[in-house]
């Protein structure tokens, strides 16, 4: 203990203590600092949108930038400060500063060498300690002393003029060797270091020790077959810092012996490049090599980058932890680009299979492997570069199938000439190929993530790293599909998404949806990059979105149960482990309702239909203790909100309404249509907007109530864009007219078609529709078809579209066609459709009659005046009619005809002339 308070006092003294370093540290912006103002300067506390989404794809993009920038070695430096090189770097440069302050003068040099020689008794019990003692404790701080007392440039010889010490300190080797010396692997850092520092010292013009001799000691050390990790490469730390950075930079020291010294530590090291920590000294070597000669550094380059290459491909690279990984990807950054050139030796070393799958540890090599070289191809290649030359190398995506991956596992290593053939049968596109090897991998990482066992099947560690892997991928993944430079990359893993997976080949997405659904109460942010990427390959599955995002099973509006997730007693019960996930789970949901929010707001509206209620649908599942939590970041998740009616009064009356709110605002509605008053001001073209919102809000009541999640109103050979169509083949038209005017003529026509479904007592698809409330929105859906806006267009069977009439629109909006030529109606089925509009819809000036007479029943309610009409209708169009299919059709003419108008270019019997 004494050791060590004499050693901080000297700390002290001299101002090389953490004390006097802190001021340096505050006055600086500190590095996370800069960082965080990279990521957005913004005053309002970061979100989940922030932490899951934003911070890590822009800290991914930016280290891909700068390695492909190669800015690593000028840029600011993130290495482990417990490391012996920043250790010595900084001791080294401190010492420099200090010392040059405090010794300005002869004063204050006496003063120095008056308070040093205080502690020289203890110095000298302490050499005298180490020598008799067998504590390695304590002979670990006697050599630290030293080593700070040689860096204060005490004169070592004063100490040690007998080199008694010395001597005993070199005979140490000897048993460190044979293995004799218990612990030794805890006291080498410090022997090096204080050996090394001693190298700079000399008694009577001699060297006390030479940088020769202690690389013959490291030699011996690696030659004695102990381990590297505990012996070899801490005893070569210190040696390779002073070799390259202290000795380097001095011009005094250069010379033919020292670079014959850096050649012989270097080969030392590429004898031990499969271990990270000998990557990281080769870091500190090509950065002093790149400074002093680019030609030596290409050199070396290629020297390094021929052997990792092959290891990596073997498995034979040490990289079993996230910061091997990492250390791994610097020095790829660091290489000569020219070494990694041409990529065939990439893809060679990444397109390779394992000799055997059974053991953790060699799964974890071979991907990380494959992760390092992924990151050097999507930073310094081109796509077209590397499909060229994967198609030139003939891959094949069968090369891991899950025909291989099991016989991996099985621990077989020979190849079925099954699988030969079936990679050679057909020729596959290279980005296929490319695609489909990385969801290969992505599949293996899940499997093992969750069938197997940490502490069982793999220690905590390997479980760890398994899910930095897959976390890795996930984002090279979100990179390769969102960056927009790997292009055909992106098409073929879309297309492979929705593909059935060759018959059991490969992963399906239903298989692997399936493993990241299991994942959800224990990896919450792996299950949120798996999100991202399905929503860039366009998946809309609403099954896995609903089950993500939490959403319950959509209940009729009209029942009284709360849509917010219950959980009953015995689900509670049975699913008690499943509870520990619960804030897992709530991430996730959160996480997964902001993506989905920002990838609907990102599509054009056209295409926003189904996805945007699925939107609503997680929307209308938040409870109120959730109404806080939204983004500050996704500005347009409110968007969505604030342009849905029901959405907003949702949120802000954090409540659902109840079924008699719902009863009595449709009530409220089908009277207001029955309002001749009202009625006539909705019909006017100025509030033809608000008529489009009144169409939009009841068309989303009625999905919310009829249709079930995952069904549609309409089957989609059902729905008609038409109008959509011919707006688009105008060509001679001044202005365009607003689309949710367009929109609100399909949503009606859609509506009108359901009155034989959806809204029709006794049919199978009415069984959702509680009976009180089938009738209402039956009146409101044939009082909105009368209004002038829509009328025209929901009064054409479907059918006629289909046989291929395309007439011009007219009228304000461009919503008015033409009588439906004679030829037409002459086919029995449109016939037939086109009497039951007639009927049901009427026009709208005698739609505004019958409102004006209070009759306000919809067709097939109201008396027909006779089938004289009908007759004299099929005799003009000469369609042979009974009075059978007459009477099923029901009558023609209405009750409010007043006889002062044509009705289709026939006048009815009944009223009448006919014309």
């Amino acid at each position: 203990m004494a050791t060590v308070c004499v050693q901080q006092l000297l700390k002290t003294l001299f101002g090389t203590n953490l004390a006097s370093q802190f001021d340096g540290f505050s006055s600086n912006p500190s590095k996370s600092q800069g960082r965080a103002q990279r990521l957005g300067s913004s005053s309002m506390r970061p979100g989940l949108y922030h932490y899951c989404f934003m911070a890590p794809y822009t800290h991914f993009t930016q280290a891909l930038a700068d390695a492909s920038l190669r800015n690593m070695v000028q840029a600011e430096q993130e290495h482990d400060t417990s490391g012996w090189f920043d250790v010595l770097q900084k001791v080294s440069t401190q010492l420099k500063t200090n010392l040059t302050s405090v010794t300005k003068n002869r004063a204050d040099k006496n003063a120095i060498h008056n308070h040093i020689r205080l502690f020289e008794p203890l110095v000298i019990k302490a050499l005298k300690q180490y020598t008799t003692t067998t504590s390695v404790q304590l002979q670990r701080q006697v050599l630290d002393l030293l080593a700070q007392l040689v860096q204060l440039r005490v004169n070592y010889c004063l100490l040690d003029s007998d080199q008694v010490f010395i001597g005993f300190v070199l005979k140490q080797f000897e048993y460190i060797e044979v293995g004799q010396f218990r612990e030794s692997e805890a006291i080498i850092p410090n022997i090096f270091f204080f050996l090394v520092l001693l190298s700079y010292e000399r008694y009577h013009s001699k060297q006390i020790i030479g940088i020769p001799k202690i690389i013959q000691l490291c030699d011996g050390i690696m030659a004695s077959g102990r381990k590297a990790v505990t012996h070899a490469i801490p005893a070569l730390q210190p040696i390779v810092h002073d070799l390259f950075v202290l000795r380097g930079t001095n011009k005094a020291d250069a010379g033919k012996e020292l670079e014959t010294q850096k050649e012989v530590v270097v080969s030392m090291l590429l004898r031990l490049i499969h271990y990270h920590q000998v990557l990281e000294m080769f870091i500190l070597v090509l950065q002093q090599c790149h400074k002093e000669n680019e030609d030596k550094w290409k050199r070396l380059s290629r020297q390094v980058a021929d052997i990792i290459l092959p290891m990596l491909a073997k498995q034979q690279m040490h990289i079993d932890s996230h910061e091997a990984l990492g250390v791994l990807n610097t020095v790829f950054e660091i290489l000569a680009p020219s070494s990694l050139r041409p990529v065939d030796m990439l893809l060679r070393s990444m397109f390779v299979t394992p000799s055997t799958m059974a053991a953790v540890s060699t799964v974890q090599l071979w991907i990380s492997g494959i992760l390092a070289i992924l990151r050097v191809l999507i930073s310094q290649s081109t796509e077209d570069i590397v499909l060229s030359r994967i198609q030139e190398l003939s891959f094949s995506p069968f090369l891991i199938s899950c025909q291989v991956i099991n016989r991996l596992r099985d621990g077989d290593s020979t190849s079925t000439p099954e699988e030969h053939s079936e990679g050679k049968q057909m020729k596959h596109l290279p980005e296929e190929t490319f695609s489909r090897f990385l969801l290969q991998l992505v599949g293996i990482l899940l499997e093992d993530i969750v069938t197997k066992q940490p502490k069982v099947e793999m220690s905590e560690q390997q479980h760890t790293f398994y899910c930095q892997e897959l976390g890795t991928l996930l984002m090279c993944l979100i990179h390769i599909f969102k960056s927009g430079m790997f292009r055909r990359i992106t098409a073929a893993a879309t297309r492979l998404f929705t593909s059935d997976g060759c018959e059991g080949s490969f992963y399906s997405l239903e298989g692997l949806n399936g493993r990241v659904r299991s994942m959800v109460p224990t990896h919450p942010a792996l299950v949120l990059l798996w999100c991202q990427i399905l929503l860039l390959v366009n998946h809309t599955d609403h099954r896995w979105w609903a089950e993500v995002q939490q959403t319950p099973k959509r209940h009729s509006l009209s029942c009284t149960k709360s849509l917010s997730p219950q959980i009953t007693g015995e689900e509670e019960e049975s699913d008690s482990a499943a509870q520990l996930g619960m804030c897992n789970r709530e991430v996730v949901r959160r996480g997964a309702l902001i993506l989905f929010c920002d990838y609907v707001v990102s599509l054009e509206p056209p295409a926003r239909g189904g996805d945007r209620g699925r939107v609503e649908g997680a929307v209308w599942s938040l409870c109120p203790p959730c109404l806080h939590s939204l983004e500050t970041e996704n500005q347009k998740y409110c968007l969505i909100i604030h342009r849905d009616v029901a959405l907003s009064w949702h949120l802000i009356h954090e409540q659902i309404p109840l079924s008699l709110d719902l009863q009595a605002g449709l009530d409220c509605c089908c009277l207001a249509l029955q309002l001749p008053g009202l009625w006539s001001v909705i019909s006017s073209t100025e509030f033809v907007t608000h008529a489009c919102s009144l169409i939009h809000c009841v068309r989303f009541l009625l999905e919310a109530i009829a249709v079930q999640p995952g069904d549609q109103l309409l089957s989609p050979e059902s729905r008609t864009t038409t109008l959509r169509t011919v707006r688009e083949e105008e060509v001679d038209s001044d202005t365009q007219n607003p689309k949710y005017i367009t929109t609100a003529c399909e949503m009606v026509a859609e509506m009108v078609e359901s009155l034989q479904s959806v809204l029709a007592l006794g049919h199978q698809r009415n069984s959702s529709v509680p009976a009180f409330l089938t009738a209402v929105l039956k009146n409101i859906v044939v009082s909105l078809a009368r209004l002038p806006l829509v009328n025209s267009y929901t009064r054409v069977p479907p059918l006629v579209w289909k046989l291929g009439w395309s007439p011009q629109p007219g009228g304000d909006f461009g919503t008015v066609f033409p009588e439906i030529p004679v030829e037409f109606l002459q086919e029995k089925e449109v016939f037939k459709e086109f009497i039951y509009r007639i009927n049901t819809l009427g026009t709208p000036r005698l739609a505004l009659r019958a409102q004006t007479a209070g009759e306000a029943q919809i067709a097939g309610e109201t008396q027909a005046p006779g089938l004289g009409s009908s007759h004299l209708m099929s005799e003009r169009l000469g369609v042979t009619m009974t009075d059978t299919s007459v009477e099923t059709l029901g009558g023609v003419c209405r009750a409010s005809c007043s006889g002062e108008e044509l009705w289709m270019g026939v006048r009815c019997r009944a009223c009448w002339q006919p014309g």
